[in-house]
């Protein structure tokens, strides 16, 4: 009875790959953006974007990275700590 997007969530690399699985990019599921703007419109946007991710985060029991093997050691190592950070305010 566990719903991908709800209960779990399948990522991939790359967006096509990602379509295949039915699930999302990491960079989209996490909420990871690489572009910074200084705008304070852009960056309210952002800080709402951010604050949805962790919603949806928060209640995954488990996160599938297809081919693991292709996912750089720093994307990993951002994603990771973007987990540990949504988790350990979701735990205060």
């Amino acid at each position: 009875g566990y719903k991908m997007g709800l209960d779990y969530q399948m990522v991939a690399l790359q967006a096509v790959m990602a379509q295949l699985l039915g699930g999302d990019t990491i960079h989209h599921a996490a909420g990871i953006n690489s572009r910074n703007r200084a705008d304070p419109e852009t960056s309210q946007r952002a800080a709402q974007r951010q604050a949805d991710v962790a919603q949806r985060v928060s209640q995954w029991r488990w996160l599938f990275i297809d081919e693991i093997s292709m996912v750089d050691a720093k994307l990993l190592a951002e994603l990771d700590m973007k987990l540990r950070n949504i988790m350990s305010d979701v735990g205060s």
